[in-house]
């Protein structure tokens, strides 16, 4: 079970915890310089300009966390998602404020607003190639919503293809992409003892095939949710090794709260014009989640 001690005060905002005098939150080794990487990657497949869209996202999340006992738990959940829309009229969505914290990282101050497409219907959504085989997604919900849960998808999966059959107003067709690879973390621990520090977060992983690594660390609140965002996003190179700078970590302790989640991900994508009118996006995603704990408040 996590045990938690406290510097007598909980600082209010990033002048307070730079000035602090709490103990903890200053162990980490100086920065690797190879793991300080500027180099961002490749930009994502954008449905930018079309009036349908789909997208067909396959991941496998690999999740540590604590029960009510205190005991440590694993689990990997596999979910297919499929979503097809009607983007026509739709509004105008608000963006996320963002702070920069290094050239690869940012902080969200607060959350977006997305406007909300029409869901439009299709016949039939299967997904192969996984390590379940073949997947008949069924419908959930509103129109234009596909989902399956269960087991792992991407351990041991081939080339997967998604094929859509439509009679309606949605194109039907095929597309495929190559997997992405299991991603295993060495750091931070997933153990129960990774510590949110103000020094900056060494992160390790088995580097892959990813087209992208999305770290995303967030505070945890009450009940759940973060309402106003403060939570950090950073978007490296799947090279194995990036160094959270400081910066960021220390946005992430001005919420102060004692625990985190902190989620990376190796993800692939393509995208593939349909028709005139439609475009498609196809992902893959390999996740692995664990709980942190604030290290200035140990």
């Amino acid at each position: 079970m996590k045990t938690k001690g406290g510097c007598g005060s909980h600082f209010i905002g990033l002048a307070g915890l730079l000035l602090a005098a709490c103990s903890g939150g200053e162990t980490t080794e100086p920065d690797d310089p190879a793991c300080t990487e500027i180099e961002a990657p490749a930009s994502g497949p954008s449905t930018a300009g079309a009036r349908y869209t789909a997208s067909i996202s396959v991941v496998d999340t690999r999740t540590f966390g604590e029960d009510s006992a205190g005991a440590r738990t694993e689990a990997t959940v596999g979910r297919i998602t499929g979503t097809f829309s009607d983007v026509e009229g739709i509004g105008t969505s608000t963006p996320a404020d963002a702070l920069e914290l290094g050239p690869l990282c940012i902080g969200i101050v607060s959350r977006p607003q997305n406007a909300s497409p029409t869901g439009v219907a299709i016949d039939r959504l299967v997904v192969a190639g996984t390590a379940r085989g073949e997947v008949d997604v069924p419908a959930v919900g509103s129109p234009g919503l596909y989902l399956d849960i269960g087991t792992g998808l991407l351990d041991g999966a081939s080339q997967l293809s998604a094929t859509v059959t439509s009679s309606g107003d949605f194109a039907p067709f095929s597309a495929s992409l190559d997997p992405a690879d299991p991603v295993v973390v060495e750091s931070p621990p997933s153990d129960g003892t990774g510590l949110v520090e103000r020094a900056g977060m060494r992160v390790r992983w088995n580097a892959g095939n990813g087209d992208a690594v999305v770290i995303r660390i967030t505070p945890e609140r009450a009940m759940g949710g973060v309402d106003s965002g403060g939570q950090i996003i950073c978007q490296v190179i799947d090279d194995g090794c990036f160094d959270v700078p400081a910066a960021a970590t220390t946005f992430l302790l001005s919420s102060n709260t004692e625990d985190y989640t902190f989620l990376l991900g190796r993800v692939r994508a393509a995208g593939q014009d349909v028709d005139g009118m439609t475009r498609a996006v196809i992902r893959s995603a390999s996740e692995w989640s664990t709980d942190l704990m604030n290290g200035v408040f140990e």
